[in-house]
């Protein structure tokens, strides 16, 4: 199941005066000063946004997917869609889009499993086909099955939306690009709690990113 969010006026503007003076004090999102306080403003979002938010976080049995909508974009101020990933300026672009959706990032938290509703680890197009006959069945199976439950979620501008990657089976459609800066051009955080875990890959204790 899905959850959807749709900012209020008086939501979007408090939400964009937070943006705008974090912006004003940090020129990255990749700053550990930034990261070390990420939690703590997150705090100051308005309070029904953070119960959505809390709401899904709770929720393992029938919570997806959540789609948080209406956070307005300047598309003239961002400019046109990048040509390549590596080639970016010293500041962001999209400096305030990439601060709002960290801090809505700071408030979810990754699920925890039941029973009665299974988590699987599984990437078909990237995946091997097992050895084994009755395993090749049973995979096979598996393929068949998530390909007859896909529901297409459709994103505006401003969309954000938070994915548990233990539940769902997620990817893009394609499409044909028209290479005129308008193209499809989408933001992605990989949110996780296992910090120990990830030492390795960040370096220090107080660096926060993986890469």
């Amino acid at each position: 199941m899905s959850r959807v969010f749709r900012l209020d006026p008086q939501e979007i503007s408090h939400i964009t005066g937070m943006v705008k003076l974090l912006g004003d004090s940090y020129s990255s999102v990749e700053s550990v000063e930034f990261l070390s306080g990420i939690t703590l403003h997150a705090h100051d979002l308005p309070r029904r946004l953070r119960e959505f938010l809390n709401e899904f976080r709770l929720a393992d049995a029938d919570s997806d997917f959540a789609l948080i909508s209406g956070f307005p974009i300047d598309g003239e101020a961002i400019g046109p869609t990048p040509v390549h990933w590596d080639h970016r300026p010293p500041v962001s672009p999209t400096l305030k889009e990439e601060i709002y959706a960290m801090l809505l990032g700071a408030l979810v938290a990754i699920l925890s499993g039941r029973r009665d509703a299974p988590y699987i680890c599984v990437d078909p197009v990237f995946m091997a086909s097992p050895g084994d006959p009755k395993a090749v069945g049973a995979f096979n199976a598996l393929r068949k099955a998530l390909d007859q439950n896909l529901n297409d979620v459709s994103l505006s501008p401003g969309d954000v939306v938070f994915v548990d990657n233990a539940r769902v089976i997620h990817g893009r459609q394609p499409f044909s690009p028209r290479y005129d800066g308008t193209d499809r051009w989408l933001k992605r955080f990989n949110l996780t709690r296992g910090l120990r875990k990830s030492f390795p890959v960040r370096g220090s204790e107080s660096r926060r990113l993986v890469f």
